[in-house]
């Protein structure tokens, strides 16, 4: 299964239009639709895009083993504190969008509870 059959399963499945997905690249619902209907995303907006519907992939996909990576890593308060006291990894954790993802995967359960909402 290709990534916009993939998107368009989680729209459906989900009962999401255009529009709700399209806002998480900052594209308008009719942008949206075009770059889906011509399959026009750069691979940056699908990159953006994947971890909407990561519960749909599989164990090896990078994403997922991604985000998998970096919350064992976090979960563990030694590196967690390491992390947060490194110069680069703190100026990127400045940016709220960065804050967010290290608080959701900080823990299993609260990852679980991202992807499942």
């Amino acid at each position: 299964m290709d990534f916009y059959e993939l998107l368009k399963l989680y729209k459906k499945d989900n009962s999401l239009s255009y529009g709700d997905i399209g806002s998480h690249i900052n594209m308008s619902a009719d942008a949206f639709r075009m770059a889906v209907t011509r399959k026009s995303l750069s691979n940056l907006q699908k990159q953006a895009l994947e971890p909407l519907f990561i519960d749909e992939l599989d164990d090896n996909h990078s994403v997922k083993r991604q985000l998998q990576e970096f919350s064992n890593f976090l979960s563990k308060p030694k590196y967690r504190e390491l992390a947060f006291k490194d110069p680069k990894i703190s100026k990127i954790l400045d940016k709220e969008v960065a804050r967010r993802l290290a608080e959701v995967v900080s823990s299993k359960e609260a990852l679980e509870k991202f992807l499942n909402s």
